[in-house]
C-alpha cells in the first residue's frame, strides 16, 4: 500500500462517459466531469487499512476502510454502494462496488508517479490515468 500514499491528480481517460451511461448518471453530471480533474490523496489507517479523500470541485468525499472489509458508502456521484477493497500487491488495491443494479470492478495500479486505474461495469471499460502530485507519509 505504500505505493498509493500520497496525494494524484487525474490527467487522462478513456471510455469514462461510457461508464458513467452505463452506470445511469445524468448528462449535466457526465458533461461536468469531463472538465474536471480529480485530486485524490491516499493515507494510511493502521495496519490494514486506507483512507482516500477525492476532491472535486466543490465537493470532497471521503472514504476510511479495512481491506478485506465491505462497508457502505455513497460515491461521488451520489449513488449508494457496498464497497470492498483487497491489497492485492504493494502497488495494486482492487475495489468492487455493488448495489442492486450494478457491480463495478475499479482496480488501481502504481507505476512509480503514474497511478492508472481501470474501471468495469459489464462490458464496458474505462481506462484512467492520476500523475503524483505530492508524497505520502
Amino acid at each position: 500500500m505504500a505505493g498509493f500514499l500520497g496525494t494524484w491528480q487525474l490527467t487522462e481517460s478513456v471510455n469514462l462517459d461510457e461508464i458513467m451511461k452505463e452506470l445511469n448518471i445524468n448528462y449535466i453530471t457526465r458533461r461536468l466531469s469531463r472538465l474536471v480533474k480529480p485530486i485524490i490523496t491516499f493515507s494510511a489507517n493502521g495496519d490494514n487499512g486506507m483512507r482516500m479523500r477525492t476532491v472535486v470541485l466543490y465537493k470532497t468525499h471521503e472514504v476510511t476502510f479495512e481491506f478485506g472489509e465491505e462497508y457502505d458508502e455513497v460515491t461521488v456521484d451520489g449513488r449508494p454502494v457496498t464497497s470492498l477493497f483487497t491489497k492485492d500487491s504493494e502497488f495494486q488495491l482492487t475495489q468492487i462496488q455493488r448495489c442492486p443494479n450494478s457491480y463495478t470492478k475499479l482496480v488501481r495500479r502504481v507505476e512509480g508517479d503514474k497511478m492508472l486505474m481501470t474501471v468495469e461495469v459489464n462490458d464496458v471499460t474505462a481506462k484512467v490515468k492520476y500523475l503524483r502530485i505530492g508524497l505520502g507519509n
